[in-house]
């Protein structure tokens, strides 16, 4: 049997799925930028308390030694980085910039050596004896 029951027309069917997949997607939208947004958060906290701990704590010693202008005993506050303490120490002219572990974090006392470039020497190739 036939329903006598008029049907709503086709296009404002159209209209009302369209209208539905607007606002999933719009919310999936704000959604995703809600969620990526909270790692931001964290790290913001992590690097405000990372600060605070780093003035709370005392000086560390870091022996430089290698290819800069000026080795010795240098003080620096925990969590200080290679690229950091560097600013403070000139390098020489041979010192292999490339070999820096410009990343690493000094948490305590530790020694820091700069590599120098290796110098190719000419060698005398090796004479066999005839004797």
């Amino acid at each position: 049997m036939l329903s006598n029951q008029p049907q709503p027309p086709l296009k404002s069917q159209i209209l009302f799925r369209e209208w539905i997949a607007i606002a999933l997607v719009s919310g999936l939208v704000v959604l995703l930028a809600i969620v990526s947004w909270f790692p931001q958060l964290k790290l913001e906290k992590e690097v405000a308390s990372y600060q605070l701990a780093r003035l709370n704590q005392p000086t560390i010693e870091i022996l430089v030694e290698g290819a800069v202008g000026q080795p010795g005993i240098y003080s620096f506050p925990p969590g200080v980085t290679v690229r950091e303490v560097l600013k403070t120490i000139p390098l020489l002219k041979e010192a292999n910039r490339k070999e820096i572990p410009y990343r690493k974090v000094f948490l305590s006392s530790q020694t820091l050596f700069i590599p120098s470039k290796q110098i190719p020497t000419k060698r005398k190739p090796k004479q066999k004896n005839l004797e």
